[in-house]
């Protein structure tokens, strides 16, 4: 999968701060958006052996969240910052709704966004898989 490195600026909450990520996303593909999101403590690269696959039939988009994989780390993390971050990488990415495939943290914090995200940047979900 092709790499790109970007700084995502998102809104944890509306009073509280802006936090920026420098954020690795991996994409490959072309077609409908399917959003892969890894369990804790891994990286993008945990979707490697099936993302060639998908990739016959899905744009396939799998960031490492902050202070994971490739990203780049902040000194304090937040729930809410991670959940922030989904966002931010669908917005890089242009997309206002998806596939979600979550593993463990990554399907818990999707499962929050659709949730506590904003109502103008609510998370769209067109399919979620949740894998424990």
């Amino acid at each position: 999968m092709s790499r790109m490195t970007t700084t995502l600026h998102h809104h944890t909450d509306p009073g509280r701060r802006t936090a920026a990520t420098v954020a690795s996303v991996a994409v490959v593909g072309a077609g409908p958006p399917l959003l892969l999101l890894h369990g804790f403590l891994a990286h993008a690269h945990w979707w490697d052996f099936v993302a060639p696959w998908l990739a016959e039939d899905y744009r396939v988009i799998a960031p490492d969240f902050g202070g994971m994989g490739d990203s780049g780390h902040r000194s304090q993390y937040h729930h809410e910052d991670f959940v922030a971050e989904i966002g931010a990488i669908m917005d890089h990415a242009g997309i206002a709704s998806c596939v979600v495939v979550g593993h463990s943290f990554g399907a818990r914090l999707v499962t929050a966004a659709t949730n506590q995200m904003p109502a103008s940047n609510k998370l769209e979900l067109t399919s979620l898989t949740l894998l424990q």
